[in-house]
């Protein structure tokens, strides 16, 4: 096995400028005490098991107490999420959350709607206060919860079965031929989940069975054995888990006012891209960041990710240059290297960027379309997510690997990509440096003039 310093000589010099890489953000808290991370793993493992998966996009509502993260779905991955207490709540005060389940619309006229009250029964007279108090929510939650006295912290396993049991939530892909009715108008049945958490104060407690409670809410159809053909949703219930928890006589009540809502929009790529105000985010590398392993090994996700990659390398020079002639035009234009919209980038260059982007597996992947493997390790010790936060040397590990899977990615595409390299056969891993640019499609007008003019004699 290779070392860390034999790997180094490997890794080729930066040629050109690339944008700096970024790290994916943690989750942050927005505007309350809560902190709600999405946990992935397998589905017949204990939830502590799972690792922490962050989002590609992070959003908070400017005037609000809503926040909305984004992350990339891979069908058959279960998923968990944590609910934290991010900071002491005040003296006597008890906080409990609705948990809803694919319910609620997304899209761009929804992502900034604001619940402010949950009624059982929105009447007309609320409906004409929503302009003016904010929009009442009348959806039936699958359960709701509450973070006891000396809690910290609370994990959603899944479905609602009983006060002792849930069915784990898992990623699913619904079919797009069926359709449903929506504002008047049917469409197609689109993939994009949603779980909304809604938090309220606690504001009493009753006995177990008291019907009259205002909290009382049905047990999700998720344990139905037939869910799966008789509704569509993009989370389905997997194994049973039980909590083990004691179930007590009594039951927390919680307050009809929303004090904060964190919503959790979630996808796979297709179905992101299928949507018209979303399909642009596969264009930004953020949105690999985050991606779990095993989807990132999809072809389609690894010739999108390569393109993104290499778009933003592209664009910083593109700004580089103009920057350039600005502040060069006033001595001597022609020192001035001008970068075009389709100039080469040298293949290094990418695999500086991708690498510094992703964690070592998740630009392995993207880079030679296959897993890494070797006699002690399986994708550098990463399991289900990437690895944030790793130093450089890590990240550029297997350079000359990587440049060749791209190498062989770009000589694959040739209706794409236009790779040229210095000698007559770039597969040859002896031949040192490549570069690539998009194909260019050149319309030669003289001879489309002299065919009219042919046409006419």
């Amino acid at each position: 096995m290779e070392t860390l310093q034999e790997e180094e000589r490997d890794v080729k010099p930066q040629v050109g400028p690339i944008p700096q890489a970024q790290a994916l953000q943690a989750v942050s808290l927005g505007k309350s005490y809560f902190k709600v991370e999405l946990m992935v793993g397998d589905e017949m493992e204990n939830s502590s098991g799972h690792q922490l998966m962050l989002p590609f996009r992070q959003v908070h509502h400017q005037y609000a107490p809503l926040s909305t993260d984004y992350y990339v779905a891979t069908p058959g991955l279960s998923f968990s999420i944590r609910v934290k207490l991010a900071r002491p709540a005040k003296e006597g005060a008890l906080y409990g959350a609705r948990v809803y389940i694919d319910s609620g619309d997304t899209g761009e006229k929804y992502d900034y709607m604001v619940y402010k009250k949950w009624s059982n029964k929105k009447s007309q007279s609320e409906k004409d206060k929503d302009e003016d108090e904010g929009g009442i929510d009348a959806s039936l939650a699958d359960h709701y919860f509450y973070i006891g006295v000396g809690q910290k912290e609370h994990v959603i396993e899944g479905f609602y079965r009983s006060a002792q049991e849930s069915q784990r939530f898992v990623f699913a892909e619904p079919p797009r031929t069926q359709k449903r009715k929506h504002d008047g108008e049917y469409r197609d049945l689109n993939t994009i989940g949603i779980i909304r958490i809604m938090f309220c104060k606690v504001v009493s407690f009753a006995k177990r069975g008291d019907h009259h409670d205002s909290s009382r809410i049905r047990k999700q159809a998720a344990v139905d054995s037939l869910l799966d053909k008789k509704i569509q949703m993009s989370a389905k219930p997997g194994s049973i888990v039980n909590h083990g928890r004691r179930v007590g006589k009594y039951r927390a009540v919680l307050s009809r006012n929303i004090v904060y809502e964190r919503r959790l929009i979630y996808n796979t790529l297709g179905g992101f891209t299928a949507q018209q105000h979303t399909a642009f985010y596969s264009n930004r590398g953020d949105f690999y960041k985050g991606m779990p392993l095993k989807s990132l090994l999809d072809d389609r996700v690894r010739s999108l990710g390569i393109m993104a990659f290499f778009r933003e390398v592209s664009a910083v020079r593109i700004d580089l240059s103009t920057e350039q002639r600005l502040t060069k035009s006033s001595l001597d234009k022609s020192q001035c290297d001008r970068v075009g919209t389709n100039d080469f980038v040298r293949v290094e260059d990418l695999v500086h960027y991708i690498s510094r982007s992703l964690s070592p597996a998740g630009s392995y992947i993207i880079s030679t379309g296959k897993r890494y493997r070797n006699e002690h390790t399986m994708d550098y010790g990463e399991k289900y997510v990437q690895k944030q936060g790793l130093t450089e040397t890590k990240k550029l590990q297997n350079f000359a690997l990587k440049e060749q899977g791209l190498v062989d990615f770009f000589l694959d595409h040739p209706g794409t990509y236009d790779l040229e390299g210095e000698g007559s056969n770039p597969r040859n891993r002896l031949k040192k440096n490549y570069k690539v640019r998009l194909v260019v499609l050149v319309v030669d007008s003289d001879s489309d003039s002299d065919s009219d003019s042919d046409d006419e004699e």
